[in-house]
């Protein structure tokens, strides 16, 4: 077996497509993805955009900003639990309600909540969408 051989195990591969590759005794790949944050990030902008945008007024829009401001804050910290920003994203969606919103009607509102609950693996039953 020649050198090149055994650095890599006997294996042998041709063609390959992959992001990352790992061959070989204690051999390990990684791969950090930081552009779904940042798409995220984006899309959660974009919802505070279109909120500031509606003609809302008292305390109902001050919750529903202080609940995009939190989801915010969940997304950007690394490590928090898909279910807090699962209840954070419904609390939203919740307040948009209440304050007498129709998402159907909200196109507006619609394409940024279906892309962050897409990101955050939420199903869109469960806001109602």
């Amino acid at each position: 077996m020649s050198k090149q051989g055994q650095a890599n195990e006997g294996i042998q591969a041709t063609n390959v497509r992959a992001d990352v590759l790992a061959v070989g005794r204690n051999a390990k790949a990684i791969k950090k993805i930081s552009g779904d944050r940042g798409d995220l990030r984006e899309a959660l902008a974009e919802l505070q955009r279109r909120i500031q945008a509606l003609d809302l007024s008292g305390p109902a829009k001050s919750q529903i900003v202080e609940n995009v401001a939190a989801l915010k804050n969940a997304a950007e910290t690394p490590g928090t639990a898909p279910a807090d920003s699962r209840s954070r994203l419904q609390a939203v969606v919740g307040g948009l309600k209440t304050a007498g919103v129709i998402l159907s009607e909200a196109a507006s509102l619609t394409d940024p909540l279906t892309r962050i609950a897409g990101m955050l693996r939420v199903p869109l039953h469960l806001l109602g969408m």
